[in-house]
Order: C-alpha cells, then structure tokens, then sequence
C-alpha cells in the first residue's frame, strides 16, 4: 500500500479524503520516526506533488499540541530545506473570509485555489487524545 502522503498529494487537496489525511497525520505526530520513509517519499517527487507534500507538512507542524519539540524541529528543518520552493508574492488585499478564504500559506507553496480541510484530524491533536497516545 502506498504511503498516505503520496496518496494524498496525487490529486486536489481541497478533494482529499478525511482517512488518508488523518492516517498522515497519526503518522506524523505519534510514529516513533516517520522521517526516513517521509524523506524517501519526498525524494520521489517532483512538481506540483511535491508542492503539495510540503505544504501538508508545514501545515501538519504547526498542530504544537501533537508534536514534540524534537518532531517540530524535524518537520521544521524539513520544510525550511526545501524554502526554495516557496512563491514570492504579492497578496492581493483584503482577503476573503469564510468559505471563500484564500489559504495564505498554499498560495505560498504556489497552490492556487488548493487547501487543506483540517477538520476531520482535529480531534487527534487534543491534549487528551495525546496523553493516551503517550501513556502507551
């Protein structure tokens, strides 16, 4: 089966299915060492997909509540080596709110029109769901 990040970058992330999402980031924020088969992924794609990979990664390291300090510090250095990919760009003002809100940070990974619904991986950042995850 192929890794939930490929499977999610592979199409719209505004079309992503709330599994694959919440099984990224169950794997992100509690797997003992996602980074060698996370940085394998990366090294396999290329263009857009790739885009979208770190896009979904810097949004996901930003959940502090699920990570540890040294998992921040390794999506955030993750993120920060590919920062040559980031779009400069002049926002046009004022953004949209609600349902027509322009994600600031695709737009800035070059993803125009594309976001990532968060809702359904909500409830796996709580502090209580982390405090049974990190009992075990």
């Amino acid at each position: 089966m192929a890794h939930p990040l490929n499977r999610l970058v592979q199409g719209l992330l505004n079309q992503t299915e709330p599994e694959v999402l919440i099984e990224l980031s169950l794997l992100l924020w509690y797997s003992p060492d996602p980074m060698p088969e996370l940085l394998e992924v990366i090294d396999g794609l290329q263009g857009i997909e790739l885009r979208r990979t770190l896009y979904v990664i810097d949004r996901l390291r930003r959940y502090g509540t699920a990570l540890t300090r040294q998992r921040y510090q390794e999506l955030s250095d993750l993120v920060r080596s590919w920062g040559h990919l980031k779009v400069i760009f002049v926002p046009p003002p004022p953004y949209p709110r609600g349902p027509l809100a322009v994600d600031r940070n695709a737009l800035g990974w070059g993803l125009v029109g594309e976001s990532l619904n968060t809702k359904a991986i909500l409830p796996y950042q709580t502090r209580h769901y982390v405090a049974s995850v990190r009992k075990v």
